[in-house]
């Protein structure tokens, strides 16, 4: 075997030596290997960011047109149901109890005596829209209820009922509103339970004025109501997921009801009765909301990605100068 005993006699690499030759005065051999590391390191870069860029944009467009899991066991609506909270009317604490927010002058609210002697809410409007809310702290894992008799005895007139709560439009005989805690208030979600002389129920849109609030019919006209007052019972985290096609998170904060008559310039008026928060008797499988294994979302897949790609890039120095012979 052939060996070399002097520097001299090994062989030249001439590819180096024309390289070197071309090189500027004072840039060395290994200053050109390391920018070529350099760059090499870039190039994978950019190559591993095109590839969690295009994985990203796919799993997008897959779970774009996906529909939304059901995450929760639905509830029979023949199942026990226990009492929560009452929400009692009593005129001398009303307004204690109750706090009213006004949109456009104050509606009358009076409470007053029912066929039973039992306490009642009686809300007029004449050409105003004010909402009396009571604040609560219910968890949403509870899978909570809200339950209510209502009576309409004047609908606001003058409506087009082109489309359903349109600007000039937006009164209703009654409604019951359910609002869902957000991490801030401006995230905060809204149901509006309403009853309305025209369109069907099951009819919903979204608020022409709040893009986080969903107008729902769960009450038309007055066909099969017997004397009047309409019973509702409502699961209020099956009714956020069909309205807002997602699970609901954290917990109703508040509840509320009004009737309304300022955008059409008319006159309304409900009464209100046996008003109330419930829940299942018995825990549903024990599980709370969101326990079922369900797919990741978009945000959770960036994250995963874009971690084991970091890691990757990160150890990428320590195999290359592992590789080194």
């Amino acid at each position: 075997m052939r060996t070399f005993s002097d520097e001299s006699e090994r062989p030249v690499d001439k590819t180096l030596s024309l390289r070197a030759a071309e090189m500027p005065p004072g840039v060395t051999a290994e200053v050109l290997a390391s920018k070529k590391k350099v760059q090499t390191k870039k190039w994978l870069f950019g190559i591993l960011f095109l590839l969690v860029f295009g994985i990203c944009l796919a799993s997008w467009f897959y779970f774009k047109g996906k529909p939304q899991p059901q995450f929760l066991q639905v509830v029979s609506e023949v199942v026990p149901l226990v009492l929560v909270e009452q929400f009692k009317f009593e005129q001398s604490s009303l307004f204690n109890d109750w706090k009213e927010h006004v949109f456009k002058e104050k509606t009358s609210y009076q409470v007053e005596v029912d066929e039973h002697y039992e306490n009642m809410l009686h809300a007029q409007s004449e050409g105003t829209s004010s909402v009396l809310f009571k604040e609560v702290d219910i968890d949403l894992s509870q899978r909570p209820f809200l339950a209510w008799e209502w009576k309409v005895n004047q609908f606001p007139s003058n409506k087009q009922n082109k489309t359903l709560a349109a600007q000039s439009d937006n009164d209703f005989g009654a409604r019951i509103y359910a609002v869902f805690g957000g991490k801030t208030p401006f995230l905060s979600s809204v149901i509006q339970y309403v009853w309305d002389d025209h369109f069907p129920e099951g009819t919903f849109v979204t608020s022409p004025y709040a893009r986080n609030v969903r107008i729902f019919v769960v009450q038309s006209g007055s066909k099969g109501i017997q004397d009047g007052w309409g019973i509702q019972r409502r699961d209020l985290v099956k009714d956020y997921q069909m309205l807002f096609g997602k699970p609901p998170r954290g917990k109703l904060i508040a509840v509320g009801m009004m009737s309304d008559s300022d955008n059409t310039g008319t006159a309304s008026g409900a009464y209100f009765r046996n008003f109330r928060a419930q829940k299942p008797k018995t825990a549903i499988e024990g599980k709370s909301l969101g326990s079922k294994r369900r797919l990741p979302t978009i945000g959770e897949v960036v994250s995963r990605i874009w971690q084991t790609a970091t890691d990757q890039i990160g150890a990428l120095p320590k195999r290359l100068k592992a590789s080194r012979p």
